[in-house]
């Protein structure tokens, strides 16, 4: 409880299919209820201010 979790999965592909994939980035609430969906992996919900964003 109260602990954040970043799960990030890795795959194996041709350099032609890497260059078209974009990721899919999924932002769960406390009960992991899904609350924003994105394909920035740096992005960050608008809630989360205690989180650093890289950029």
């Amino acid at each position: 409880p109260g602990d954040l979790v970043i799960l990030i999965a890795y795959a194996v592909m041709k350099d032609s299919e890497a260059r078209r994939y974009r990721p899919s980035v999924v932002f769960v609430d406390a009960d992991n209820r899904p609350v924003d969906l994105g394909a920035d992996p740096a992005a960050r919900t608008p809630d989360a201010s205690e989180l650093l964003s890289p950029r």
